[in-house]
């Protein structure tokens, strides 16, 4: 029995990863990874890793809410 809950636990860390596998970079295009920081735009919804449009963690918890830079360029025309 003990032997069935750890597969459990792998099997729920597996949908995890599923579940965001499909999610691209809206800047590089690159996959979602766990160990990489990404930011969500509060206008289009697309995920950016911070590197790619230059957000820490740290800068990420000051920002009420995020706006991608495609999204600030359709303000300006």
């Amino acid at each position: 029995m003990e032997g069935s809950y750890e597969d459990d636990d792998d099997e729920e860390e597996g949908e995890e990863e599923d579940e965001h596998g499909d999610t691209l970079c809206g800047i590089c295009g690159g996959n979602y990874t766990q160990d990489e920081f990404w930011i969500c735009c509060d206008v289009c919804e697309r995920w950016y890793h911070g590197k790619c449009v230059k957000i820490t963690p740290a800068k990420a918890d000051s920002i009420k809410q995020y706006k991608c830079p495609p999204c600030c360029a359709k303000k300006g025309r």
